[in-house]
């Protein structure tokens, strides 16, 4: 009999890891499946100069992924280049400060060094604000240096996740690239569901970081039921 409960056992052990990696690729097939769905050739523009995204580096794709996933889950609005306003890349450092670097850059429970501010708009669009001001659409007061942010900021949320996945990169020019991304929302039970697809520009500074120079939603762009 005990002999019995070790085969068992052994059975057990071993039969489990597969059924775990089994719900993984599925998953996985899952999320690439709806982002294949999302986009259709129609909203691609046949521009020439593609880059094949397998033969991207594992951690350059890593890298854009990141990029693009982070700007999902803060939540940046759609622009075309060069027509977004200071206010919108405001709120979006802000937000962006307070869900990733809340410890460093949050004083007083309210408070944020507009610093931070220009040091993320710097990061992500290549961009600094001389005279900072209130952002009266968003109830967030500035004086002195400092923004103070309202009560929703600690709102909390419902435990979905935001990500990105990139669709395709074209070569406009050196360091420029036209990127089309999907963004995707994996809700707390696991389910997924198409946010947005979105048309990027991005081009490398000097350090070899991307810069974000337009982020616009492609026209037939809808939230898909979960």
């Amino acid at each position: 009999m005990k002999n019995k409960y070790i085969f068992i056992f052994i059975i057990f052990m071993i039969v489990l890891p597969i059924i775990g990696c089994s719900e993984t690729i599925s998953d996985k097939k899952n999320k690439e499946t709806i982002v294949n769905n999302s986009i259709t050739s129609k909203d691609i523009e046949d521009e020439g100069g593609s880059i094949d995204i397998n033969k991207l580096k594992h951690s350059e794709y890593e890298r854009l992924n990141k990029f693009f996933s982070d700007i999902t889950y803060v939540g940046l609005k759609s622009f075309e280049k060069n027509s977004t306003s200071n206010e919108n890349l405001i709120y979006f450092s802000i937000r962006y400060n307070f869900i990733f670097n809340q410890d460093e850059t949050i004083e007083d429970i309210y408070f944020m060094n507009d610093t931070y501010v220009n040091k993320t708009l710097k990061k992500f669009f290549n961009k600094q604000i001389d005279q900072h001001h209130n952002l009266a659409k968003y109830n967030i007061t500035y004086k002195d240096g400092y923004y103070k942010i309202n009560d929703d900021f600690y709102q909390g949320g419902s435990g979905e996740t935001y990500s990105s996945f990139i669709n395709r990169i074209k070569k406009i020019e050196d360091d420029t690239y036209t990127i089309y991304v999907t963004n995707y929302i994996t809700y707390y039970d696991g389910q997924e569901a198409v946010l947005s697809n979105i048309k990027s520009i991005v081009k490398k500074n000097d350090k070899n970081e991307y810069v974000l120079l337009q982020y616009s939603k492609l026209a037939n762009d809808t939230l898909k039921s979960r």
